[in-house]
């Protein structure tokens, strides 16, 4: 977390040194409150010249987005962080048009779940059901190459939205924490499922990032 303040600090430090308009972009993913995983991801960026750009997102993750049976049975918290350098096609910073990106992806989150779980004895047989609670640390690093178009909504040029979609690739792992001996979870027993599927080191998954972006340009 001390690296995610730190970027942000350095960021807004340089371009307030160079003391040029249109230089500073503050945005806002208003979709990410309703992701899997959701929370607030607000971000910053800084226009290096006509074409190049460097961006962040910063996310910050309270909640689980889409209804299920375990929402009753499990609280998450977690962040994630998408740092990412676009390439303008259009020159002039202050018109509508097209861009490509580069975004990466660090995430992790810490899902605390108070499903009963039975515990076994070394002979197999059942013992009790567990209520304490157990942890899920997750992981997850990716890359993606997005293309996009801006758009503008007042005549200044300031606020608008960024439309994206893009193709990417994650990665990532995951540990099981505070589980009491006899349960069946973790390596000597049942794998635990993430994101609907075996996700474990060494394994890899295409993304299919889509949005928009809000943003205002100073």
């Amino acid at each position: 977390m001390k690296s995610i303040l730190i970027l942000i600090v350095s960021i807004t430090i340089s371009s307030l040194c160079f003391g040029q308009t249109e230089k500073l972009v503050l945005t806002l993913n208003p979709l990410s409150f309703l992701e899997p995983q959701a929370g607030f991801t607000p971000g910053i960026g800084y226009n290096i010249n006509k074409n190049w750009a460097i961006y962040s997102d910063v996310g910050f993750i309270f909640y689980e987005g889409f209804p299920n049976e375990r929402n009753n049975e499990q609280t998450i918290k977690g962040y994630k962080l998408k740092p990412a350098i676009r390439f303008n096609l259009t020159k002039q910073k202050s018109l509508n048009g097209l861009f490509f990106e580069l975004e990466g992806l660090i995430k992790k989150t810490n899902t605390f779940r108070t499903t009963s779980l039975p515990i076994f004895d070394v002979s197999g047989n059942f013992v009790y059901n567990y209520l304490g609670g157990w942890h899920i640390i997750r992981n997850i690093y990716g890359a993606s190459a997005k293309a996009g178009y801006r758009l503008y909504f007042d005549k200044a040029k300031r606020w608008g939205n960024d439309m994206y979609v893009g193709i990417g690739l994650r990665t990532g792992n995951e540990r099981l924490e505070n589980l009491p001996n006899g349960s069946r979870l973790g390596p000597n027993g049942r794998k635990y499922d993430a994101f609907g599927g075996r996700f474990f080191p060494g394994n890899q998954r295409i993304s299919l990032p889509a949005g928009v972006k809000l943003f205002y340009t100073f």
